[in-house]
């Protein structure tokens, strides 16, 4: 679909549900109740995506906000969940159940790599590390998914939008509520939270907590445990301060702790000869006695199914400890004006041992290479091979600190905030990937041919910036209704990193990492060998210019032109090595690609929000479109083609990053309700996204890039229905609402290749009962047709010999049972 095609689209909708809001009353207002019978969703909701609260309906951009209760209905119980409710965005865990990529309107973090992610997660309105960022959902204010460039506003500056998680905070009520849940794979959990006053008007806590266990639902026939079970707890902990009017300090205390098999990877594809082939002709005497071994293996998984692999890796677990602190500390200077400081400081620490192709140990034929013919003088052959095992460790400490200073003036004419960012993200500990990459071995001596390294990669981030934004009403100058909204950010970045190669170690628990300090030491004793530090710095503007016209009291328009930037960054470990430059024969010279240019975003996006009725039914439209010009676009390019694992300049995680393409993304989004009589309501909720290559770099040969090759990772067409239906009469004294929603995706891409789309359907019951109504028994069933999809891609590369992805979980089932208490 073409720019102007899209643009007439929605201005005929705007016109449509502009001409429908005019001819009928709304009555949202005047139904933003609790009534049991009246429809939740076409409440009044406020926002505070602009860093003030707004009603969602007035506020220029395009955003999907959830409540608790939204999340709880569709059985949301951590971020990567959002994936089904909201089309367009989707939450990932590439190459590895912690590395946290999250896409939207086609914009993504590549899964190699320390670099800025497209999408960034707030929680408490600090900035989250992407790694382990797949935090539980539970005692939130609500969840607001922005869409496009931010940073003009508040926060680090994103490229594709961001994802701000706001927990409940303190309230001067005693109140609270308690939670037990139990289901299929022995799920139980636990949660709950109590607010208390502790000083009338003056001091209040609050303290949230939850537990969630479940076991494995993958079965490993092979070493190592069962897979995919949860062994989660979580604490929190809010302490709201307002020692005089116009003074207000929140203090929150956060602390989740995962102890868990890995999210292991399902051998689904196989790809006959490249095995044999690998590396060249001269690989062909030491892979090929293997393919027989790796076809046997592909049958049986296809025998087995998703929920049943044989893993060659004997250690495999996924830890994850994340802990912060965060501080919001506002004052009012006058009437209209408001200084406020947001002080975050963050600790991730995350181990994972997982196998990416879920292969077995392939055994070799007859034709094994003896060790002899290669000049070792050892008995036996080279017999057994290990396709990848993989680890990482993340030790990260952050802190950062946001200034702002927002009010209004002119007789609130002229709403403003400016302020001042700055992060500091740096290594907290050894850290880096552990690889073992076509380990071939002989199982008589225990010789390894490639043994396996760790790849130290410790990063530093520096960011500075400056930013402001003004809502200008010029409705005594132009236009009743009309605003002038303009924003300006100046960002600068420093990256820093030492990458370290060191053969050693038995899996990434206890491979020889190496901190910061001595990485850098280890560089400068080590010349040559790929060891020592790099850094780089960009800097460049973002801004934001648009127009908003509130047509009707319930219809608002807009039009906003915005520019994007993200920092660029850096390869590890150094490309100094005989197999990495032009100093080794037969080499590949992958040194000028050691660094990677800042990508730059320039979007247009239009949109309408309605609320309006039609013969008595209350419905809202919110619709945008959205044309985005994407250049310097990062890929990432594998080498295990290319340069030998035993190279010590092999790039961490056997790839690296580069500019690879301009790129014009375009599409439409859309979210609709309709409640056709009381207690039953319809959403309906949609997003298409169309990528079109511009140019693509020159990259050396042998590798390759093409068009097709260059990865949307956000599907180009998503969809997501749901239904919630208020028994009209009360069952046993209370009452009962049945849920339901679909969520469908096409096709999506990764590494390269294409990933089958899916859909997923889920369905809950409660039963809500007692005087005040806070009792709620609820019975659930999640992916009810057991359908068999793939969630997040593990190695699809087409120059891998097999295809390994995480499957996502299986029908599952459960009750749960809440007791609110309080006022």
């Amino acid at each position: 679909m073409k720019p102007k095609t899209l643009v007439r689209s929605l201005i005929v909708a705007g016109g449509l549900v502009t001409a429908m809001s005019t001819g009928f009353t709304t009555v949202f207002a005047q139904n933003a109740t609790v009534d049991a019978s009246a429809s939740p969703i076409l409440e009044e909701i406020t926002i505070t995506a602009r860093r003030r609260e707004e009603n969602a309906q007035t506020v220029p951009i395009s955003v999907t906000v959830f409540s608790q209760a939204d999340l709880d209905a569709h059985s949301v119980t951590d971020l990567q969940d959002l994936t089904s409710i909201t089309p367009g965005l989707r939450y990932g865990a590439e190459g590895g159940g912690q590395n946290t990529t999250i896409s939207l309107r086609g914009l993504s973090k590549i899964p190699v790599g320390d670099g800025t992610p497209a999408v960034v997660t707030y929680f408490g309105d600090v900035p989250l590390a992407s790694s382990g960022s797949n935090i539980p959902t539970f005692d939130l204010a609500d969840v607001q998914v922005l869409k496009g460039p931010q940073g003009t506003l508040f926060g680090r500056n994103t490229i594709g939008g961001a994802v701000v998680v706001t927990p409940q905070a303190p309230t001067y009520t005693t109140n609270g509520y308690m939670k037990v849940g139990f289901g299929d794979y022995s799920s139980e959990s636990a949660e709950g939270a109590i607010n208390l006053p502790l000083v009338d008007d003056k001091l209040a806590l609050r303290v949230a907590g939850q537990i969630r266990l479940r076991d494995a639902f993958q079965t490993n026939l092979g070493e190592g445990p069962d897979l995919d079970n949860v062994h989660q707890h979580s604490f929190r902990a809010s302490l709201l301060w307002d020692p005089t009017p116009g003074i207000s300090n929140l203090l929150i205390a956060d602390y989740f702790s995962a102890n868990e098999a890995p999210s292991n990877s399902v051998f689904f594809g196989y790809r006959p000869g490249v095995l044999t082939n690998f590396g060249g002709p001269a690989a062909v005497p030491l892979f090929g006695p293997f393919e027989p071994a790796l076809a046997a293996a592909f049958a049986a998984q296809q025998a087995n199914g998703p929920l049943t692999i044989n893993s060659g890796e004997p250690v495999l677990e996924q830890d994850r400890t994340l802990w912060g602190i965060s501080d919001n500390a506002s004052f009012k200077l006058g009437d209209n004006i408001t200084l406020r400081n947001i002080f975050g400081y963050r600790i991730t620490e995350v181990s994972e041992m997982s196998d990416p192709p879920g292969v077995p140990i392939l055994n070799g034929d007859a034709n094994s290479v003896p060790l002899a013919a290669l000049g070792i003088p050892l008995p036996g052959t080279l017999d057994r091979l290990a396709l990848l095992n993989a680890g990482q460790i993340v030790d990260k400490k952050q802190e950062t600190d946001e200034l702002q200073l927002f009010g209004t003036s002119f007789n609130d004419r002229l709403s403003w905030i400016v302020g001042g960012f700055y992060l500091k993200d740096e290594p907290n500990g050894p850290q880096g990937s552990w690889f073992k990459q076509f380990d071939i071995y002989s199982s008589l001596t225990g010789f390894q041919l490639s043994p396996a390294a760790a790849s130290t990669a410790q990063f530093t981030t520096k960011s500075y910036a400056g930013f402001a934004q003004t809502a200008l009403d010029l409705s005594d100058w132009v236009l009743n209704g009309l605003k002038l909204n303009l924003g300006y950010r100046y960002t600068k970045d420093e990256i820093s990193a030492c990458g370290a190669t060191i053969v050693g170690g038995t899996s990434a628990l206890n491979a020889p990492f190496l901190n910061n300090s001595d990485c850098e030491a280890y560089g400068a004793s080590h010349p040559g060998t790929g060891a020592g530090s790099l850094q780089t710095d960009s800097h460049a503007p973002s801004w934001t210019i648009g127009l908003d016209y509130q047509i009707t009291k319930d219809t608002l328009a807009y039009i906003t032109a915005r520019r994007g930037y993200r920092a660029g960054g850096v390869n590890t470990p150094v490309f100094n090595t005989p197999g990495t430059t032009t100093n080794g024969p037969g080499a590949v010279d992958i040194a000028p690609y050691q660094y990677i240019k800042p990508e730059k975003v320039e979007d247009v996006e239009v949109g309408v929000k309605s609320d309006f009725k039609i013969a008595g039914m209350p419905m809202r439209i919110n619709a945008d479109v959205f044309h985005m010009k994407y250049s310097d676009a990062v890929q990432f390019i594998n080498v295990l083609c290319c340069i030998s694992p035993n190279d010590p300049g092999l790039p961490t995680n056997g790839s690296f990053g580069f500019n690879a393409a301009d790129l014009t993304i375009q599409g439409l989004e859309f979210e609709a309700t309709v409640s056709p009589v009381r207690g039953l309501t319809f959403t309906a909720s949609g997003a298409y996204t169309h990528q079109e290559v511009n140019s693509i770099s020159a990259i050396p040969a042998p590798f390759t890039l093409t068009a097709s090759q260059v990865t949307l990772p956000t599907p180009e067409y998503s969809a997501a229905f749901g239904f919630r239906w208020v028994v009209p009469t009360r069952l046993w004294g209370g009452e009962l609402a049945l849920m339901g929603d679909y969520f469908w995706t096409n096709e999506w891409q990764a590494q390269g290749a294409e990933i089958a789309g899916y859909n997923v359907t889920n369905f809950r019951l409660d039963w809500t009962t007692g005087v005040k109504r806070n009792w709620v028994a609820g019975l659930y069933v999640t992916n009810a047709f057991d359908k068999e999809y793939i969630s997040s891609a593990a190695v699809v590369l087409p120059t891998f010999p097999i295809a390994a992805a995480i499957y996502g979980p299986p029908r599952m089932y459960g009750v749960d049972l809440v007791y609110h208490f309080g006022k």
